[in-house]
């Protein structure tokens, strides 16, 4: 978890200019005009929430009258989930421009999904450039949620990977935290069997 003391990025409301605040409550929102949350703020449940990317709001709005805007904010929290609907909470916010509304949530080129604010993706909600999955932060990545780059499978966090889970690179099982791993469960480097925990093994 991250804290940012001050941000910009991306902000959804309905046709009318309200979200819904703490429970169902809707939150009439104005441009220019700060708003604060008293009390403690978490992610998905207390304060005011924004993306990073402009594409990311539509992961959440889909409703045709939906606005997008974008928005200053303080006192920030983050819980890092790869992907171009990367959402953090704060504590305060204010919108400062509505940003016009155009293909299919794109902010990219080229998109063959929605809601990408890279190039060239066939999937959905993708930060980085020419990825087949979704929700991935890298390039050429064809599984989903990744956060590195040219992996096949699900969730890697680094790159080159086969398997899903992985934190090293260039790995071809399942949950390496190494390099070169061919095994599963490795924590060491250039394994070749399954739930080694040292090197060259």
């Amino acid at each position: 978890m991250k804290h940012y003391d001050y941000m910009t990025g991306y902000k959804a409301t309905d046709k009318d200019m309200q979200c819904h605040g703490d429970g169902s409550v809707n939150f009439q929102f104005e441009i220019g005009k700060w708003y604060k949350h008293e009390g403690e703020i978490e992610l998905c449940k207390k304060g005011f929430h924004f993306c990073k990317y402009q594409s990311g709001p539509w992961a959440y709005y889909t409703d045709s009258g939906t606005r997008i805007f974008k928005v200053e904010a303080k006192g920030v929290v983050e819980e890092y989930i790869p992907g171009a609907d990367l959402k953090f909470v704060c504590r305060e916010i204010r919108l400062t421009e509505e940003i016009k509304r155009t293909g299919d949530c794109n902010a990219g080129n080229g998109n063959a999904g929605n809601g990408n604010t890279g190039n060239r993706n066939a999937g959905n909600g993708n930060t980085g450039n020419r990825n087949a999955g979704n929700g991935n932060t890298g390039d050429r990545n064809a599984g989903d949620c990744n956060a590195g780059n040219r992996n096949t499978g699900n969730r890697n966090a680094g790159d080159c990977n086969t398997g899903n889970r992985n934190a090293g690179n260039g790995n071809t099982g399942d949950r390496n935290t190494g390099d070169c791993n061919t095994g599963d469960r490795n924590a060491g480097n250039r394994n070749a069997g399954n739930g080694n925990a040292g090197d060259c093994n």
